[in-house]
């Protein structure tokens, strides 16, 4: 368990930074490059390039909080355009990463002034307004990567030492619901790019968790921790309808070929850092910076 644990915490953490990773090479194009509309963050040193959905954020920005009378319209943009002429003249004369990452969230904050009511989300939102907000930020240009934590019907929870058939079939009934109504949302709105067809057409749905579950039940009717899980990939450019990678009889991860995801002896067992890379290869980012060494998982886009 203590092995299974340490390889999930790196699974988490390689599938957080690809995300980020992503966000990062969109500052210019995004106001919130990468928006978390629930669940963990793993923000390390590229955090900037995140946010999280929540009222404070929104109603910030649409100048909804108290404020004091000093910070009318007008004497707050000269403030805003007086700090953004400092942190250019103290960049000209001592570059500094941190003044780079302030005028861009300056300039970010602007941005997502001018579209901010398409993700406007009040206090105590439910599910669905979370999730339509997350798909407006896509849909209006402001984020390139979304992330949505699941929830989980009352009483329930995917972590089934006990009772395991029961939850689990709940679960996974709630789970394929909403994203059966994510992803009719998705196909219903353009391409914000204007490619013609839908925001599904353009978008990336990954669905996965951070572990997996024994292959048999324990003596209460249960299953514990496995360190092997599964996931699956939604989209464009994605080689649906297969099941991919290999285990044995016991549900042991068995090495396969990164470019077909089929069992060979020749091959790697897949790691989460591989699966990072092969995303990033699909959109066009180079992963080796991040992951050097690894080979991509390429066998979802074959």
């Amino acid at each position: 368990l203590t092995q299974a644990s340490a390889i999930l915490g790196q699974g988490q953490l390689s599938l957080a930074k690809y995300l980020f990773i992503v966000a990062a090479g969109a500052t210019d194009r995004f106001a919130l490059p990468h928006l978390v509309v629930s669940g963990p963050r793993f923000p390390g040193n590229l955090g900037h390039y995140s946010a999280p959905l929540n009222p404070l954020l929104t109603g910030t920005v649409k100048g909804e909080l108290p404020r004091d009378s000093l910070f009318e319209n007008e004497r707050e943009a000269r403030i805003r355009a007086w700090l953004a002429e400092e942190a250019a003249a103290r960049s000209e004369l001592q570059p500094s990463a941190a003044l780079d990452i302030y005028r861009d969230g300056l300039q970010r904050f602007d941005a997502l002034e001018a579209s901010v009511e398409a993700i406007h989300v009040r206090e105590f939102a439910l599910e669905r307004e979370l999730l339509e907000a997350g798909i407006n930020a896509l849909a209006e240009g402001l984020s390139r990567c979304v992330t949505v934590g699941g929830s989980l019907p009352f009483m329930s929870q995917w972590d089934s030492h006990t009772n395991n058939h029961s939850l689990q079939d709940r679960n996974h009934e709630h789970l394929f619901a909403e994203l059966s109504w994510l992803l009719a949302r998705m196909a219903a709105l353009p391409d914000p790019g204007g490619g013609g067809g839908s925001l599904l057409d353009a978008t990336t749905v990954l669905v996965m968790s951070e572990m997996g579950r024994t292959p048999v039940l324990n003596g209460a009717a249960g299953k514990d921790h496995w360190p092997y899980t599964s996931l699956m990939l939604i989209g464009p450019g994605v080689a649906g309808g297969r099941v991919l990678g290999a285990t044995n009889a016991a549900l042991v991860a068995q090495p396969i070929g990164m470019d077909d995801g089929l069992y060979a002896t020749s091959g790697q067992v897949l790691s989460p850092a591989a699966v990072a890379a092969g995303l990033l290869t699909h959109l066009d980012v180079d992963p080796e910076p991040a992951f050097p060494g690894v080979a991509p998982f390429l066998a979802p886009f074959g």
